[in-house]
């Protein structure tokens, strides 16, 4: 990952464990924004310069806030191989830089259900595993897992952020997944089941959405 997109680790390294046995985390990570050109294909667009200054900005957002929560930090990326996700992971040294990634061809066409198949196969090894990718599986994928009654998030918009319940705990009632994950948002889930290969539709809750332009409020670190 270093060699190819020039990502550098910071000697960070990805050994973060969830901080109560038989609690997973799922982020759920849409790419930065993209531009069209004509003649490039859908699968070779490159973020534009707007979406290179979302993914910094959310990146620098993202790393405080797994430093305050140092568990939620993923130790497992499966990436859409595609230029605009592998850009959007390039921008984001400081909060994946010393993340395992994998390039996952599965994740380019996707279906819900699909990517939800993909995760079953994970083992037991990673509590905090990040996807990043597209609409509109992304949206589907988390309204199959956390169908709440709450209010949604507009399309196009970012929610404000929720620090309620991502140590393991309840989350922020009634939160529930936008029709559309807007790009450069991530949307963080705390599982119910203790395993990867046991994940079923509705089985996890929506704890927290992080966009580029989310201020972080400082506070006291959880107990570790």
């Amino acid at each position: 990952l270093t060699e190819d997109f020039g990502i550098q680790p910071g000697g960070r390294v990805a050994t973060f464990r969830t901080m109560e046995p038989g609690i997973l985390h799922l982020h759920l990570l849409r790419h930065a924004d993209a531009a069209w050109g004509e003649g490039v294909a859908d699968a070779d667009r490159s973020l534009s310069p707007a979406g290179r200054q979302a993914a910094t900005r959310l990146d620098r957002a993202l790393d405080r806030r797994w430093l305050e929560v140092p568990t939620l930090r993923p130790e497992l990326a499966l990436v859409s191989p595609v230029r605009r996700t592998r850009e959007t992971l390039r921008c984001m040294p400081a909060a994946l830089g010393g993340v395992d990634t994998r390039m996952e061809d599965r994740l380019w066409g996707a279906t819900p259900d699909s990517v939800l198949d993909l995760l079953r196969e994970l083992s037991q090894w990673p509590g905090s595993v990040l996807v990043l990718g597209h609409e509109p599986w992304l949206g589907g994928l988390a309204r199959l897992l956390a169908p709440s009654s709450g209010a949604s998030l507009p399309a196009g918009t970012s929610a404000p952020t929720s620090h309620t319940g991502v140590d393991g705990r309840a989350g922020r009632p009634g939160l529930r997944p936008p029709r559309n994950v807007p790009t450069a948002t991530l949307l963080t889930f705390r599982l119910s089941v203790p395993l990867w290969a046991r994940l079923d539709p509705g089985q996890a809750t929506l704890v927290e959405i992080i966009g580029p332009h989310d201020e972080l409020p400082q506070g006291p670190a959880p107990p570790s």
